[in-house]
C-alpha cells in the first residue's frame, strides 16, 4: 500500500477520482443526458477557492429548448433576485462566461439552475427536452477545472406512473449521495488539498410546500422529480463527519464538520493530522478518509457530492500540478459495510 501511494505522488499524483455506484436513489451519471433540470456549481472572481473565471456549456442534442431558463443561487443557496433565458434549438450549443453573465445578481460563486420556464420568467418548469451541461473553472494561476451538473434526472431512466395518482420516479440519477472518500498526500513540501463541498437546500430543490426553485410534484406526476433523501431546509447547514486513516488503514482521527451549500476547505481546516508526519501520530505517505452526513446508521440524513483539489508547485505555465476531480462517492451504509447487497 504505502509503496503504491509514493509511487502515485512521485507521477504527479494522476490519478482522478470518480462517482462510485451503490444501492440507493442518487446514481451519478454526470455525463449522461439530462432530464427535468441540473443544477451546477460556479467559481469566479469572489474567491471562495482561487478561481477567477467560469464559463458554462450548454447544449441541445434531442430536440429544441426554446424555454432554456437560469436561476442563480448564491453560495448559501439563496436565489438572486433575476433569472436570464436562454434560448436553444435542436444541437445547439452555447459556452459563456457565468460567473459574471449577469452583474446585477453580485454572485460571482455559487450554483446556477437549469430548466425551462412558465413564461413568467419567475417559475421554472421541467425542460421541454434533454441537455447536456458542465463548467468550465479557469483559476488565476491557469489550471482548467471541470464542474459537473447535479442533473435531477437522468433523461433514459424517467419516471413512470404507479397509479392512484403517484409517480414513480425511480432512480434520481445524480451525483448526491450520503457518503464520500478521498486520498490526500501529506500537506507539506508544497503539497496542497482543498475540497469543494455541495450540498444544495430546500432553496433550490425540495417538496412545494419548501418554496424550492426546483419543486417536486409527486401528485400529479408533472413536477421535478424528488431527491431522496431530501435536502434540508432552507438557511440550514448539511452536517457531516469524518474519519481518517494513514495509509496503513490505521485509525488515526474522526471530526465534525458542515457544508453549507457551496462550501471550500482546506483538508488542514478539518484536522491537522493532514500535516503531521509523525509516523507514530501522524500520516507521512498520506491519508484515506471517508465523510459522511450525520443520522447513520439508517438511511435518514441528507445528502452532497464535492471536488478534491491536490496542488503542488507553482502556476500552469511555471509546471505545477493541479490534480481536479470529483470524490469517490457511495451511500453511507455501504461505504461503512453494513449495508446487504440489493437492500435499501
Amino acid at each position: 500500500m504505502r509503496k503504491f501511494i509514493v509511487g502515485l505522488m512521485a507521477v504527479g499524483l494522476l490519478a482522478v477520482t470518480a462517482p462510485a455506484m451503490a444501492a440507493d436513489r442518487g446514481m451519478g451519471d454526470p455525463l449522461g443526458l439530462i432530464n427535468s433540470g441540473a443544477v451546477l456549481p460556479f467559481v469566479g472572481a469572489g474567491n471562495i477557492l482561487d478561481g477567477s473565471q467560469s464559463f458554462l456549456e450548454v447544449t441541445s442534442p434531442v430536440r429544441d429548448n426554446l424555454g432554456l431558463h437560469m436561476f442563480f443561487f448564491a453560495t448559501n443557496c439563496v436565489k438572486g433576485p433575476k433569472s436570464v433565458g436562454l434560448s436553444q434549438t435542436a444541437n445547439d450549443v452555447d459556452v459563456f462566461r457565468i460567473d459574471n453573465f449577469d452583474p446585477d445578481t453580485g454572485f460571482t460563486n455559487g450554483l446556477v439552475g437549469l430548466a425551462s420556464t412558465d413564461g413568467s420568467g419567475q417559475v421554472l418548469v421541467p425542460l421541454e427536452s434533454a441537455i447536456h451541461a458542465r463548467v468550465y473553472w479557469v483559476t488565476q494561476d491557469g489550471f482548467v477545472r471541470v464542474l459537473e451538473p447535479i442533473s435531477l434526472d437522468h433523461f433514459e431512466f424517467r419516471g413512470q406512473f404507479i397509479g392512484g395518482g403517484l409517480f414513480d420516479t425511480g432512480l434520481t440519477w445524480n451525483p448526491l449521495r450520503t457518503g464520500a472518500s478521498f486520498f490526500a498526500p501529506l500537506e507539506a513540501n508544497g503539497f496542497h488539498t482543498t475540497l469543494l463541498l455541495i450540498c444544495p437546500t430546500q432553496d433550490i430543490a425540495g417538496p412545494q410546500s419548501s418554496g424550492a426553485a426546483f419543486p417536486d410534484d409527486l401528485a400529479s406526476g408533472f413536477g421535478f422529480p424528488a431527491l431522496i433523501p431530501v435536502p434540508v431546509g432552507s438557511g440550514q447547514s448539511t452536517p457531516l463527519q469524518g474519519r481518517v486513516y494513514n495509509d496503513e488503514e490505521r485509525f488515526l482521527r474522526d471530526f465534525l464538520t458542515t457544508c453549507n451549500c457551496l462550501t471550500s476547505t482546506s483538508v488542514t481546516a478539518l484536522d491537522a493530522v493532514y500535516s503531521d508526519p509523525d509516523p507514530g501520530f501522524g500520516a507521512p505517505f498520506g491519508t484515506y478518509t471517508e465523510i459522511e452526513t450525520t443520522g447513520i446508521p439508517t438511511d435518514s440524513g441528507n445528502a452532497f457530492t464535492g471536488y478534491k483539489a491536490i496542488r503542488v508547485g507553482g502556476t500552469a505555465t511555471q509546471g505545477g500540478v493541479d490534480v481536479f476531480g470529483r470524490l469517490d462517492n457511495a451511500n453511507v451504509l455501504s461505504q461503512q459495510g453494513t449495508r446487504t447487497f440489493n437492500t435499501r
